[in-house]
């Protein structure tokens, strides 16, 4: 069964997946963002951390490889549970806000790639959750999580939510658990 935990920067997508899996045997942590040090590649690693595989020519190869290895980690998942930090839908979602234009390559490869058995959607007000992590304005904060909600909806994806503002840590993990032993494994 794979799990994503899905919202905009400031949410707490990262201390959630990371408590919700921490004393929990049953459940691996894997991380699907783009931030190299968290992260390790099945196949092409050398390559996509290389400076140079960011030259516009090789560009296209290195976003498939990163894809590939996408889905490679949720295949990995057959037979476990995985909790994932983060998920190709935030890279769909993030360019389409931001108008850039890898949204096309994002929403063709969404149209094949296999969706999360559970989408934990971590929302709350955009102002409080600017106030942790000063990145983004709240009012792009709150259209993230309304962008996300309208492509869950319309794709037909299993999701809860949790409003991390409203609850603490430790009260967001419980939730994030009572839904994962609520969802019927696939």
């Amino acid at each position: 069964m794979f799990i994503a935990i899905l919202g905009p920067d400031g949410s707490g997508k990262t201390s959630l997946a990371r408590a919700v899996t921490s004393d929990n045997q049953q459940l691996e942590y894997v991380y699907l963002g783009h931030n190299m040090q968290e992260r390790t590649y099945a196949v092409g690693d050398k390559f996509i951390r290389a400076g140079w595989s960011s030259f516009v020519l090789l560009k296209p190869f290195r976003r498939f490889l990163i894809t590939y290895n996408d889905v490679v980690e949720y295949r990995r998942a057959k037979g476990k549970v995985r909790i994932s930090d983060r998920y190709p839908i935030d890279l769909l979602v993030g360019t389409q806000l931001l108008g850039k234009r890898m949204r096309h390559y994002y929403k063709w490869v969404l149209k094949f790639f296999p969706m999360p058995d559970l989408v934990i959607l971590l929302d709350g007000d955009g102002e409080k959750i600017w106030q942790r992590k000063q990145e983004l304005t709240p009012e792009i904060i709150n259209r993230y999580i309304t962008d996300y909600k309208t492509f869950l909806v319309k794709r037909g994806v299993n999701f809860r939510t949790i409003n991390t503002v409203e609850n603490n840590l430790e009260d967001s993990r419980d939730i994030a658990l009572d839904y994962i032993h609520k969802t019927p494994i696939q």
